[in-house]
């Protein structure tokens, strides 16, 4: 199931509108449709993690969704920046969810 529980943590910066300062360029909109849409399969805008794919479906160590959750990512900074890191149940649900094929149901 698409990992929607996070979601609060994340709208505060990514419902609004692309910003390379306050987002990464990365906006996920109001919905469950356009976070989807965002982020299966599509390329990261941000200068600083150029050229990673945010999820790729079944494997969420070369997802860079998951990466910027986790404690040490491969460019940038932890998110939520500045805010608490998700728990460990969070990131569990979020790997469950990619390593599944990260599916739209």
């Amino acid at each position: 199931m698409f990992p929607l529980a996070t979601k609060g943590q994340c709208n505060f910066c990514h419902s609004l509108p692309p910003n390379e300062k306050s987002n990464g360029n990365l906006s996920m909109g109001e919905d469950k449709a356009s976070a989807y849409a965002a982020l299966v399969g599509k390329p990261s805008a941000s200068h600083s993690c150029s050229g990673g794919t945010l999820v790729v479906a079944g494997q969420p160590d070369a997802s860079l969704f998951f990466q910027k959750l986790s404690a040490s990512p491969a460019c940038g900074g932890r998110m939520p920046l500045g805010g608490d890191p998700l728990t460990p149940e969070q990131l569990d649900m979020i790997r469950s969810w990619i390593s599944a094929g990260a599916k739209d149901d």
